[in-house]
């Protein structure tokens, strides 16, 4: 196996501490791979791996060439002053899918620059990953996936103390000559299928009252009433559709807010604040990540349209109706027998 180019150690303990001593690495935007700690909300600390976003992108625009010529041309490229940031969210199992109580469920986040175009991004080279954690720690972790990303944001993404691509960018020294070259960079795009659009802006889903985030008055078939502001998710007539807008839903999440407090107060009934989570097609939390000043729900999310295909969408159809055509040319073709008889 040596002989294959394989190194003289191999085994899983070698392995393992190849990992660590990379993950150790500093430049001088910190460790590639830091501890993040989270309070859980039953006041328990729990340290996640991050891998850390500046560091990440300094090494790998100083060391590797090819990635360091994909950052120069989208830099020559892009229309404005910062790159666009691209976010995309995923669940993972190594589990059984159907699984009923599936606890080895993962969320694993990661970034890229959107600038890059979409033939790159189409493959896994150009992105990174920010963490992967567990589904059992999330479900005790107050807003769930959404506080973590607001956490990982503010800590990694928008951190005047530490880095701020924004504001102060990545200083990185491109491979194959003394170019420097500063990114500086903005959230623009959430890429992710329901389930994990759900998690992340903390709305009702699909199975809500309100059939996705861009909904203001489309209304689930089966939740509709007549008479209302609501308008049946069945409608021919799309122009009686009201989508929202990044503005109406920073109003919607402050007015639940408001009545959230109310009911903390005693002043409205949960039954009370009940109905207007659903109408309002949200669930609160102080650490909403679509609260986030540098976050507009609506201009950044980018439904996951391979999801949308492959995951109990038009896949399903096509193939069955495929299976259908071959069923039909199986009984209705003469067998071999006969065709050899005749």
């Amino acid at each position: 196996m040596e002989d294959a180019g394989l190194p003289d150690a191999y085994s899983r303990g070698s392995q393992y501490r190849a990992r660590k001593e990379v993950c150790a690495e500093e430049n001088i935007y910190g460790r590639l791979v830091v501890p993040h700690e989270i309070v859980l909300s039953k006041g328990d600390p729990v340290a996640i791996g991050v891998q850390n976003p500046a560091a990440v992108l300094y090494k790998c625009a100083s060391e590797i060439g090819p990635f360091a010529d994909v950052l120069r041309s989208a830099n020559a490229a892009r229309k404005s002053s910062h790159f666009r940031l691209v976010l995309y969210v995923d669940g993972i199992s190594p589990a059984d899918a159907l699984t009923k109580h599936d606890v080895r469920k993962l969320y694993a986040i990661y970034w890229s620059f959107a600038d890059f175009g979409v033939e790159l991004l189409s493959t896994e080279v150009v992105w990174f990953e920010l963490a992967v954690v567990r589904t059992t720690i999330l479900d005790d972790l107050d807003g769930g996936l959404s506080n973590l990303l607001s956490q990982l944001f503010d800590a990694y993404f928008s951190n005047n103390a530490a880095n701020n691509f924004e504001t102060s960018g990545v200083h990185c020294v491109l491979c194959g000559g003394d170019e420097t070259l500063t990114v500086l960079a903005r959230f623009s795009v959430l890429v992710a299928d329901e389930p994990a659009l759900k998690d992340v802006w903390l709305c009702k889903g699909h199975a809500g009252f309100k059939l996705c985030v861009c909904c203001m008055n489309v209304t689930l078939r089966k939740y509709f009433t007549p008479g209302g502001y609501e308008v049946c998710s069945s409608c021919f007539d799309t122009s009686l559709f009201r989508l929202h807008t990044d503005q109406t839903v920073r109003v919607c999440l402050q007015r639940l807010a408001d009545k959230f407090a109310q009911r903390s107060a005693r002043a409205i009934t949960q039954e009370a604040y009940d109905e207007y989570s659903k109408h309002y097609g949200f669930n609160h939390s102080p650490n909403n990540f679509a609260m986030k000043p540098y976050v507009n729900v609506i201009s950044s999310t980018m439904f996951d349209i391979q999801h949308t295909f492959f995951e109990n969408g038009l896949l399903d159809v096509e193939f069955g109706e495929v299976m259908g055509e071959l069923h039909c040319l199986l009984y209705t073709s003469p067998s071999p027998r006969d065709l050899s008889t005749s």
